[in-house]
């Protein structure tokens, strides 16, 4: 509870909502924490990031199959005393945001980077400022988590940092980073884990 409250209070330090980007497992969302969001149909997302804890490399190409469906293909290099895995997630929109009713999705991870599971998520906007996600997921030990993204800086002017969404979430760690929009469809994310070790990404989305 103190956690969740510490999130919440934060939702008010921020000025405008942003949409979400790829997690670990190429599912769209966060860093790790899914969010009700999927890809557009004919849409492509390649991601690569990077764990400290566990020195592995963990690429994802996600896809935006039909309305409402995405699907990813991911992995993990397994770090230096581990061995490669391939994964597989898909993640359904069931029901659409709206201004009164969140957003909910369910999917499922096998593999890869995360731990198999199946998951509920749900998405809201708080007003103009941040967006709350929040679900319950099958991994044993840890069946919530929850999360909150909002853009920094709404208003650009030229030669400026670039649009930064700042980014808090938890599950069985609690992580806090942020996402840098560098260029149209190319993204950057840092996050720092428990304050011990850090996750870094880079993604980019396009449409064929």
């Amino acid at each position: 509870m103190g956690i969740l409250a510490a999130l919440l209070a934060a939702a008010f330090l921020v000025t405008s909502p942003v949409a979400a980007g790829g997690t670990t497992s190429g599912l769209t969302g966060l860093v790790e924490v899914k969010t009700a969001d999927v890809l557009p149909p004919e849409s492509l997302r390649f991601s690569l990031y990077y764990d400290s804890h566990s020195a592995a490399f963990q690429p994802a190409v996600a896809f935006g199959i039909l309305p409402g469906l995405e699907v990813a293909v991911n992995g993990s290099s397994g770090g230096p005393d581990g061995d490669g895995e391939m994964g597989l997630a898909a993640k359904i929109g069931v029901l659409a945001e709206t201004s009164d009713l969140p957003g909910l999705a369910l999917g499922f991870t096998w593999g890869g980077g995360d731990t198999p599971s199946f998951f509920g998520t749900l998405s809201k906007r708080l007003g103009s400022l941040w967006r709350l996600h929040g679900g319950l997921t099958t991994v044993e030990g840890n069946p919530f988590f929850i999360g909150l993204s909002g853009l920094l800086n709404p208003v650009q002017t030229g030669g400026g940092f670039p649009p930064t969404t700042l980014i808090i979430e938890a599950d069985r760690d609690l992580r806090v980073g942020a996402r840098f929009n560098l260029a149209a469809g190319l993204d950057a994310t840092v996050a720092i884990r428990d304050l011990n070790s850090f996750q870094m990404g880079v993604g980019y989305q396009t449409s064929f």
